[in-house]
């Protein structure tokens, strides 16, 4: 199956960013994509935006076409691997979301749950951050899911959500990543994924992820080396 991930430069208003996804959706369809996986975007949070970017979208997009999102970024969300209606194919699907795309305990319960297509939407805020869940979406094709789509929005300011790292990782080997703020990768994946057998175990996630977690909990990260995680 051809397979599309959006990476979208975020856009001074929510008309710019609908226009510009909705041309990623079309550019998608074009090229003979069957799922398009675009990122969260901040600027749609309204309802009525959001209802507008589906009647925009809906008409131009492949057949397939997924849009995670949630509220409380800085909880995250763990959407549960599940049969999505309309895209039976693609098996048992899990979308984290936020911070839960880097909770070692959700990747601990996604390891148990082994679903078939995983796809992070991390919303980084740094590029050091989208560097870090670059080398996380690795591990997880080797252990969790063979196919890991990472699906990001860039442009934002330091410490806001948007700084890019949109790829597309196949057992270990990451097929398409993004080159630029505004970009479509695009690429020929096994559906149904073939199982991972053997699996290798659950990735470490890096400090810098996990220094994240632990400012958004009012924790504080115990290292055992000298390190700055600013």
């Amino acid at each position: 199956m051809k397979i599309a991930v959006a990476q979208h430069r975020l856009r001074s208003d929510p008309t710019q960013d609908l226009d510009a996804l909705a041309r990623m959706a079309r550019e998608a369809s074009v090229k003979g994509a069957e799922l398009l996986v675009l990122p969260e975007v901040a600027s749609l949070e309204d309802e009525s935006v959001r209802d507008e970017m589906f009647r925009r979208i809906q008409p131009v997009a492949p057949r397939m076409w997924l849009m995670p999102h949630v509220r409380d970024t800085s909880a995250g969300q763990a959407f549960r691997p599940t049969t999505l209606p309309g895209a039976e194919e693609l098996g048992r699907v899990a979308m984290p979301v936020g911070d839960a795309a880097m909770d070692p305990d959700e990747i601990s319960r996604l390891y148990r749950e082994r679903p078939d297509v995983l796809v992070l939407a991390p919303l980084s805020r740094s590029e050091l951050q989208a560097e870090a869940v670059l080398e996380l979406a690795i591990g997880l094709s080797e252990s969790v899911s063979g196919l890991v789509l990472v699906a990001e929005a860039t442009g934002a300011d330091a410490g806001e959500p948007g700084h890019g790292g949109s790829a597309i990782a196949l057992f270990g080997e990451v097929v398409s990543e993004a080159v630029g703020d505004d970009d479509l990768l695009i690429a020929d994946v096994p559906i149904p994924v073939p199982a991972l057998e053997p699996r290798e175990p659950v990735p470490q996630v890096p400090p810098i992820l996990l220094q994240r977690l632990a400012r958004h909990r009012g924790e504080k990260l115990e290292v055992d080396y000298p390190a700055d995680l600013s």
